[in-house]
């Protein structure tokens, strides 16, 4: 059947006029998209590619959104699917629900209903309305338990997205490091700064994600630390590279260390995905401070 006949199966049952205007912005939607395709100078057969994977994706994209209520970031989220890698499917487009939502700048309910509508959950009810209580004359004291979310951080308008930022360099990175020739499989490393397991993947690169995080050892003299490297909260910062990473010390005892780590991370939503292996790093590199004391004994002495 013709793709638009999926719009029948979005969330809510619509009036035909209704109908009738979806499939129009859908329509507008996919002229947009061939159009700029076929301005990236690529060939026929590669344009009628991707624009069958589109007809088949963007109904159900576009009815996500219109069962969120947000229908007027139809363009943004289409352009956003045409720059992201294996998305065929809604389902894909589920798991990365979080790249979605920070590229459309999304928060609160908005943020909440998108992410269930991608998903295929139903929406979380409003808070209801309750009465108000008569005043007291002495107000309850109220204690709220939890770690608390920090604001966003806010990205300059003149920085790139990171998902462009990462397809730029992916291939072209002074920072990438190519394995020997004698590894299997051919693993290829990066030693760009805040980057924690030192890979070139759009995991863990400090220079495409806005949240850069690594865990190093620093050695000053005959001292050593251990130091937590973070993107600064300044939007401003970020196109400075001497001033884009912040480096905070870690205690070395063991307890207090992951104690800051969990502080930095998981309260504060920091990469927490990232908490697990700053862990083990965080050991890591307490173990290799400890070093083997040799001992020499006497040939002269007695066995």
């Amino acid at each position: 059947p013709p793709f638009w006949l999926k719009l029948r199966s979005w969330g809510e049952k619509r009036s035909h006029s209704r109908l009738l205007a979806d499939m129009a912005n859908l329509e507008e939607i996919l002229k947009q998209l061939r159009a700029g395709f076929v301005k990236a100078d690529l060939d026929e057969d590669d344009v009628e590619e991707k624009m069958e994977l589109h007809k088949a994706l963007q109904p159900e994209l576009q009815g996500a959104l219109a069962t969120a209520g947000l229908q007027r970031l139809g363009k943004e989220a289409a352009t956003w699917s045409t720059m992201q890698v294996g998305v065929k499917k809604l389902s894909d487009v589920a798991k990365k629900a979080q790249r979605l939502i920070d590229y459309l700048d999304l928060e609160g309910d908005d943020a909440a209903n998108l992410q269930a509508a991608v998903e295929g959950k139903p929406l979380p009810k409003p808070p209801t309305k309750t009465a108000k209580a008569a005043p007291q004359a002495e107000a309850a004291k109220v204690v709220v338990e939890g770690p608390f979310r920090p604001p966003r951080r806010s990205r300059p308008a003149a920085a790139a997205p990171p998902d462009l930022l990462w397809q730029c360099m992916r291939k072209n990175s002074a920072f990438a490091r190519h394995g020997g020739p004698g590894m299997k499989p051919r693993q290829t490393f990066s030693a760009e700064p805040g980057n924690l397991l030192g890979l070139h993947k759009f995991q863990f690169s400090g220079l495409a994600n806005d949240q850069a995080m690594d865990v190093r050892p620093v050695k000053s003299g005959n001292k050593e630390r251990v130091e937590l490297v973070q993107s600064s909260a300044k939007g401003v910062s970020q196109r400075c590279p001497a001033s884009m990473l912040v480096a905070t010390g870690l205690k070395k005892c063991a307890k207090q260390g992951t104690n800051k780590l969990g502080m930095e991370m998981a309260a504060k939503f920091y990469r927490p995905g990232l908490h697990g292996l700053a862990r083990l790093k965080y050991f890591k590199v307490l173990k290799s401070f400890k070093k083997k004391s040799r001992k020499v004994r006497s040939r002269r002495a007695g066995k």
